[in-house]
Parts: C-alpha cells; sequence; structure tokens
C-alpha cells in the first residue's frame, strides 16, 4: 500500500496495529509513524480514543 506522502497509508497503518494487532494506542501511533502518518494523527488518535472508551478503558 503507498500514497503520496505517507500519511494515508501510516493512518491505515496505525488503525490496523490497534484494531487488528491489538496493539495499545501509543504503539499502534508509533507504528502508524514509522509509516508515514504525519498530519492524520489527530484524526487517527481521535479513533483509537473512542475504541478505548467503549471498551471502557
Amino acid at each position: 500500500m503507498h500514497c503520496a506522502s505517507g500519511n494515508r497509508a501510516g493512518a491505515l497503518m496505525a488503525l490496523r496495529a490497534y484494531f487488528v494487532q491489538n496493539m495499545s494506542p501509543a504503539a499502534a501511533i508509533d507504528e502508524g509513524k514509522r509509516a508515514g502518518l504525519t498530519s492524520l494523527i489527530g484524526t487517527v488518535s481521535s479513533v483509537i480514543e473512542e475504541a478505548e472508551a467503549a471498551k471502557g478503558n
């Protein structure tokens, strides 16, 4: 997977790390950053925070 800046691909990798690979929120964001996550970090963090709240963590 790729995109011009890596930002969208990084966002997807972070969400995959959290939802599929069951990584912690911080580890998932780090994974996204390694894959190119930049300006979408706020959006990705919000999605993960909402999921955490729904789990009651």
